[in-house]
């Protein structure tokens, strides 16, 4: 359930930032194809993966475990 919720997460920071699964792929220095496979769940994440991700991305390890949760403000603001 947590890498599901990764990938979601992931998926949707890509998206916010204008990124494609091949560019992903360059980040993580793996064949596009193995990213598709990360990414509808037949592939796993790696910490490594997740530790390359966040640093390109200039954001911590647990931002890609909370995002976009931490970067909306609450609804009463």
């Amino acid at each position: 359930m947590m890498q599901e919720q990764l990938r979601k997460n992931i998926a949707k920071l890509l998206q916010d930032r204008g990124l494609t699964q091949k560019e992903l792929s360059y980040i993580l220095d793996i064949d596009a194809s193995q990213v598709s496979r990360i990414m509808n769940g037949s592939g796993s994440l790696t910490l490594g993966h997740i530790e390359k991700i966040s640093s390109e991305l200039e954001l911590r390890p647990i931002d890609l475990f909370t995002y976009p949760d931490i970067y909306q403000k609450p609804a009463d603001e």
